[in-house]
């Protein structure tokens, strides 16, 4: 049993059905060397085996479906009985998809395994063969593939099940749509008019397979109708689909398939009249003939430029509407909309909300959250597949990063990754960029807003906001993931199909955008952090081995004015530790006599934050050392002179969700973030005077508030400040609080500069 197949099946999860499909397939053809292999699903919504897998390049194939209720199927009997076939015979016509493939390929014998979940079957794969005695495996190889089946069967059986729960929502929506509007279609037969039938068409949703696809040109499908001789409908609903394509139907000369919607034709009227219908040429003329219709009345309902229905109204005998009848039939017509614009929502949207409200519910890291969330978004909207790119700023620009090499640097996610080829870092911008380094997600990134490209061809051709990383790839969507005002990264989703993603997919993606971007911006700054922390230690470890006068960590150092400077932080961290340790064993009392404070003083470039990196590094190992139960110390940097206003006290002490413009989301400062550790602060000497206030407030009881709540909180903290300014002059120009000094400078340490301790220069 191939191992490695094994591994990367269970570590996905229920959203990944595609992707385990994808692995089982290559285990399966890893054990017995068939590349002729399909993997056929159940669906129990319409009764039928449905063609989930086919190798890569033979896209064409997916989407078939075998009824149940065909016995003379080996795949069937496979099912039902839930037996291994080891000879079975192939038969052409199991379905219309694969019955020319079949043929083509001289397809006679197969291999056919059950696969079979609690004693329930769920699914079969086939092995094909071009010779029937070859259609039987050897023991060995049966025996392999049906241990893989065993193994990774509880995976497969979650995500099977999730698929179908989707399905099932996608259904009940439309259902709810077919519903609301046949209600609706039902009154206008109640006006006092000629009217014999009505019908309303919808922009196709559903996924239609290659095969039976056209390239271009877009459809619509009947939702709706009504009648008043009810034997009319069976008739008339055989029209399923109707084709955009100019000359095939009289639709298309009101409408045409837009960017990612259908759009009403800029030549067409508002309304379109038929006096005799049958006096055109168009497909499915045969259909109208037998209903015995003559007149058409089509009136197209428009919402933000996108045509959201179009209401046809038919009468058998000739009839010319009057003023009065067509602004009627118009006010139906909207109406009919309306009915499918607020039905169906509701069942796929809190389908959506529970699924992402779950996710993040768990307690994961970045790139498992991330994955996962990708992973759900292409299973939720359908899509083929789809990534999250976080932007990233390097060497001065902005860049969006979903496959990294640099150890150091944090990756975005890849759903069903192995459809694309590595996605190289791509820069954030628009028009400003060269064409070769233009990208839809690098666009979205630069405009903060969702994007659509309805036909990835045309896209690379004309604005070239398109990087063409997969030969399959027809359609791609994409929305920002904004914090406040800053994007933060991208999610991106592709589709086999031009022109399959709706305004709706764009909503539900931005709806998904916006519950997940304050767990990410979480998630990024506790990964940025936990890589500062391996950074730091790399740094504190490493020593030149041909130094031989390091003093404590990796200071460097044999004058006089280094001896006095680390025998003082050697000193210092024994009763800090027990500080530390107290708090540990108290919890979180008040803070009586306030929090202990150190002022690291020191010209530009002499070494502070490399002081307090050695200290800091001392302090965790004695902490750990002496049992501390956290293991690690807690610990923040941050430069006050980044900061100003509103911002310096966020990034300190925390904001409420709305307490400015762009706090869409409850944030802690680093004083609560390293209750019980380290705080670090440079650049003291540049806090404005009301930043100084709270900081002595808080230095004093160790109490806060975020900006915008009344709550008070608590948080404890050894506070170490840097500065390269001389404060006793700052307190006379009156630029720092003279309190604040006195409170800071209790225990203050003094970092030389070089030429003041010349002997430290050779090593």
């Amino acid at each position: 049993m191939p191992t490695t197949v094994v591994e990367q099946i269970l570590d996905l999860g229920k959203e990944n059905l595609v992707d385990i499909l994808h692995y089982l397939g290559q285990g399966v053809e890893e054990i017995t060397g068939k590349t002729e292999l399909r993997i056929y699903m159940e669906d129990l919504r319409e009764g039928s085996l449905v063609c989930l897998y086919t190798p890569e390049g033979e896209l064409e194939r997916k989407g078939a479906r075998i009824p149940i209720q065909r016995r003379d199927s080996h795949l069937v009997r496979a099912f039902l009985e839930k037996l291994y076939l080891g000879a079975a015979e192939v038969a052409p016509d199991d379905d219309d998809i694969h019955a020319t493939w079949i043929r083509e390929r001289g397809l006679v014998g197969a291999a056919v395994f059950p696969l079979v979940d609690a004693g329930h079957a769920i699914g079969v794969i086939s092995l094909d063969s071009t010779r029937s005695e070859d259609g039987t495996l050897p023991r060995s190889q049966a025996e392999a593939v049906s241990e893989l089946l065993r193994t990774i069967m509880p995976v497969l059986a979650a995500a099977h099940r999730f698929h179908q729960q989707i399905m099932l929502g996608r259904h009940l929506d439309r259902l709810r749509k077919r519903d609301a509007a046949r209600s609706v279609l039902d009154g206008a037969l109640e006006l006092e008019m000629a009217l014999d039938m009505t019908s309303v068409l919808i922009s196709a949703g559903s996924p239609v397979p290659e095969a039976l696809r056209e390239e271009r040109g877009g459809y619509m499908e009947v939702l709706a109708a009504s009648s008043r001789n009810p034997a009319d409908l069976a008739v008339y609903e055989t029209l399923e689909r109707i084709s955009l394509l100019k000359g095939k139907s009289l639709l298309s000369r009101l409408v045409l398939q837009g960017d990612h919607r259908v759009e009403r034709r800029s030549d067409a009227p508002e309304t379109l009249f038929f006096d005799d219908i049958l006096s055109d040429e168009f497909e499915r003329w045969e259909v109208f003939h037998q209903l015995s219709l003559r007149t058409l009345l089509m009136i197209p309902v428009v919402a933000n430029d996108e045509v959201i229905c179009v209401v046809n109204y038919f009468t058998k005998r000739p009839h010319r509407y009057s003023d009065s009848e067509l602004g009627l039939l118009r006010s139906h017509a909207e109406t009919v909309g309306r009915a499918i614009s607020d039905s169906g929502r509701e069942h796929f949207e809190i389908k959506v909300l529970s699924e992402i409200e779950q996710l993040l519910s768990e307690d994961s890291k970045l790139p498992v959250f991330l994955n996962r969330v990708v992973s759900m978004a292409v299973e939720l909207i359908g899509a083929d597949s789809g990534t999250i790119a976080l932007v990233r700023e390097r060497d001065g620009r902005l860049w969006l990063v979903v496959e990294d090499d640099d150890e150091d640097g944090l990756p975005g996610a890849k759903s069903r990754g192995w459809r694309k080829s590595r996605i190289p870092n791509l820069l954030v911008g628009g028009e400003d960029l060269p064409r070769e380094e233009r990208s839809l997600t690098g666009y979205v990134a630069h405009t903060g807003k969702p994007f659509i490209c309805s036909d990835t061809t045309a896209e690379g051709v004309e604005s070239g906001f398109y990087r063409d990383l997969s030969a399959h790839i027809r359609s791609e969507m994409a929305v920002p993931i904004l914090m406040g005002d800053t994007v933060i990264g991208v999610l991106n989703l592709d589709s086999y199909q031009r022109r399959y993603f709706t305004t709706e997919h764009q909503r539900i993606l931005l709806l998904i955008s916006r519950l997940i971007a304050s767990r990410i911006a979480d998630l990024l700054k506790i990964a940025e952090l936990t890589e500062k922390m391996a950074r730091l230690r790399r740094e504190v470890s490493y020593k030149d081995p041909q130094v031989s006068s390091y003093l404590l960590g990796n200071i460097i150092g044999q004058s006089e004015a280094s001896r006095r400077l680390v025998d003082r932080l050697s000193k210092l961290v024994p009763p800090l530790t027990n500080w530390l340790l107290n708090w540990d064993r108290e919890g979180k009392t008040a803070v009586e006599l306030g929090l202990p404070t150190i002022l690291i003083a020191g010209e530009t470039g002499a070494g502070k934050e490399f002081v307090f990196n050695n200290m800091f590094s001392l302090l965790n190992e004695r902490y750990r050392q002496s049992g501390g139960r956290r293991g690690e110390l807690p610990v923040r940097k941050t430069n006050i002179a980044a900061y100003s206003g509103d911002l310096t006290y966020t990034e300190l002490f925390g904001h409420r969700k709305g307490a400015y413009t762009g706090a869409h989301a409850d944030r802690p400062g680093i004083l609560e973030e390293s209750d019980g550790g380290v705080v670090f602060l440079d650049e003291i000497g540049d806090a404005d005077l009301k930043t100084q206030v709270q900081l002595l407030r808080f230095l004093d009881s160790g109490e806060f508030s975020r900006l915008g709540d009344s709550r008070v909180r608590k948080s404890r903290v050894i506070f170490i400040a840097a500065t390269n300014k001389d404060l006793a002059a700052e307190i006379a120009k009156g630029s720092f609080r003279e309190d604040l000094y006195h409170r800071l400078s209790e225990i203050t340490l003094t970092v030389p500069p070089l030429r003041d301790r010349r002997e430290d220069i050779p090593d």
